[in-house]
């Protein structure tokens, strides 16, 4: 009975980890290219503010996240898609609703640099506009210079 057991696990292992090797595919592709920016942006004197979003999203669909933003420091939103991801974008609104910025270039990254004008808390606004194969794993980052 016990080798029967081994060919039937060998054959869920087969067709179920691929598509968990294709997610975790995926979800490095966010991480590294998060890492990347987060290098880079330190090189700068940029310093993380609050740890990597990983989110999963669908074409078209939108992800609201707040953000509390001192007036007069320097921030900037890193937005990334992993490879099945042609164009994602950001939006970022005040207390009131109003827009501040947006990144709606029609490609896989999204940055947002900028100086608030008033302390409090600011909404970033994530969308995937274009994913080949959903859900489409989006990451997200918010630096602030030193």
């Amino acid at each position: 009975m016990k080798f029967k057991i081994i060919p039937i696990f060998a054959f869920f292992l087969f067709f179920t980890a691929g598509p968990l090797y294709a997610d975790r595919d995926d979800i490095g592709d966010v991480l590294e290219q998060l890492a990347i920016f987060n290098f880079f942006n330190e090189l700068e004197g940029y310093e993380s503010v609050v740890d990597p979003l990983i989110l999963l999203l669908d074409e078209d669909e939108s992800e609201y996240n707040e953000i509390y933003m001192k007036k007069n420091r320097s921030y900037m939103i890193s937005i990334v898609c992993d490879d099945d991801c042609d164009d994602v974008d950001v939006w970022l609104f005040d207390d009131d609703g109003d827009l501040v910025d947006s990144d709606t270039d029609g490609d896989d990254t999204a940055i947002l640099k900028g100086r608030p004008d008033e302390s409090g808390t600011y909404t970033v606004k994530i969308r995937v506009v274009d994913c080949d194969k959903e859900p489409c794993y989006v990451g997200a980052q918010a630096f602030i210079l030193d």
